[in-house]
């Protein structure tokens, strides 16, 4: 078990440090550089080592004309200002130690979508609130400029679906203009909006193919998309690492974009990215890791090819029903206390070929801890409890939960999935202990108490 967990632990930390780096140690630059989000007309500060590292920061910036940016050497701070008519997808190139090298840097031009509310009665202050800006109710006042008796505002908002309501002098207010509305869990309803996205603005890239040749390695592209213009080598950005590929080495054959990478320009390790920008919409990013020049998976197993499937144990499969038992407390409500899968559950359906039919190799399970066996509650109001069906109360680092199984069946859960070339990650606690773990009784004193309602105790 200490084993299975410390193996887990490694590989999460092993993806999480590889995952940016690129394998030119010959240059400066070996994180991969993230795209920077900008929007049209405004301004953006990065602090560069946040982009990457290097032993200097003495880079020269390349002319753009979709955006003005500017380099501050004493703050190493990079200020980037999009073009109050630019949207899509560019590349910042700049110099560093002779080095070229390329940021992709996105814009977009806001759309903004108003909100109305007449009121029966007069309010101080009534704003709008909801999920676009984490239901803060103080942020978006709204305003009847023209003495109506209509309050309005409009918000820039992306494709998507919201709720929101509006809020008066301490009410919460459905929209009664709209009768699109759900329950918000409290007794009481929210409205919702849904932001459609112009089919004709879609564009999507998929991965195509990959093939070997005598001087380069070719990875081709499907760009789906419902404008009628065609695409042309100019729509494509690719980087190999923080490099532009060459324009040379793109090709178009309609929606199939063909990129040719030299076998010269590869290296042990690489990553190819690829996307498309055209009529100012951008596509996804592509992301391609290469391992002596071929996709991670062609070979051995890599990380970088893991399909994960995460599942929490208690709600995913009842295997054994002999060891499905509840907490009994007067106050805790069902959806809170255990369902019953276990992990006899997961090895069922690893036998069913449940997950082989999904195209999964990989599984992340909840954590397999034991946990308390009573309900606990809530140190925020409204102050409910819980128990501790998913897993993050541990009580001891050793034992398995008794209504997940044995530390036998965590054995053969993992022998199973390794027979259908599955493997498992187990989710692991360790920033912090449940009240019951032996730590914390052994340093009880470390910990803050704070005072809940009826005398009850809970963990700062």
């Amino acid at each position: 078990m200490k084993q299975l967990l410390l193996r887990s632990l490694i590989v999460i930390t092993a993806i999480a440090f590889t995952v940016g780096c690129s394998a030119k140690n010959d240059k400066n630059i070996e994180d991969i550089i993230p795209v920077i989000s900008l929007t049209a007309g405004e301004s953006r500060d990065v602090i560069v080592s946040d982009l990457f590292y290097s032993p200097n920061y003495n880079l020269i910036l390349q002319a753009n004309n979709n955006f003005t940016a500017k380099f501050d050497k004493t703050s190493e701070t990079l200020t980037i200002t999009a073009n109050e008519d630019f949207e899509g997808l560019a590349f910042l190139d700049f110099e560093l130690d002779g080095n070229l090298y390329s940021i992709p840097v996105t814009s977009r031009i806001e759309n903004y979508y108003s909100f109305s509310f007449k009121p029966g009665k007069q309010y101080d202050i009534l704003t709008l609130f909801g999920t676009f800006n984490g239901w803060n109710r103080q942020e978006l006042p709204m305003k009847d400029e023209d003495n109506d008796g209509t309050f309005e505002i409009s918000i820039p908002l992306e494709p998507g679906v919201y709720q929101y309501k509006f809020y008066g002098d301490g009410d919460e207010i459905v929209d009664p203009l709209n009768p699109v509305k759900v329950p918000n869990g409290m007794g009481d309803f929210n409205s919702v909006r849904e932001i459609t996205e112009d089919d004709a603005d879609k564009l999507f890239l998929h991965v195509d193919n990959f093939e070997e040749t005598n001087s380069d390695q070719v990875f081709s592209f499907i760009a789906e998309y419902n404008n009628k213009s065609a695409l042309t080598p100019q729509d494509v950005y690719a980087l190999l690492n923080n490099e532009k590929v060459a324009a040379e080495n793109i090709e178009i054959k309609g929606s199939r974009i063909i990129v040719g990478i030299p076998m010269t320009e590869l290296s042990e390790k690489d990553l190819l990215r690829v996307a498309v920008s055209k009529n100012g919409k951008v596509s996804n990013v592509q992301h391609v890791m290469l391992f002596d020049g071929e996709p991670a998976g062609n070979n051995d197993f890599s990380w970088y090819d893991a399909t994960i499937y995460s599942l929490m144990i208690d709600r995913f499969n009842d295997g054994d029903e002999s060891i499905s038992v509840k907490v009994e407390h007067d106050s805790l409500f069902e959806k809170a206390n255990y369902m019953g899968g276990d992990l006899q559950g997961v090895i069922d359906k690893l036998n069913d070929g449940y997950f082989t039919d999904l195209g999964i190799n990989t599984i992340w399970i909840s954590p397999v801890y034991d946990n308390p066996n009573e309900a606990f509650r809530e140190f925020p109001a409204p102050h409910r409890f819980y128990s501790g069906y998913h897993g993050y109360w541990p009580i001891h680092h050793q034992r398995v939960e008794e209504k997940f199984g044995t530390l036998e069946t965590l054995k053969q859960l993992v022998q199973t999935a390794h027979k259908n070339s599955i493997k498992i990650l187990l989710d692991f606690v360790s920033n912090h202990t449940h009240e019951q773990h032996p730590f914390y009784k052994e340093h009880r004193d470390w910990y803050g108490v704070l005072d809940l309602p009826n005398g009850e105790k809970n963990l700062r």
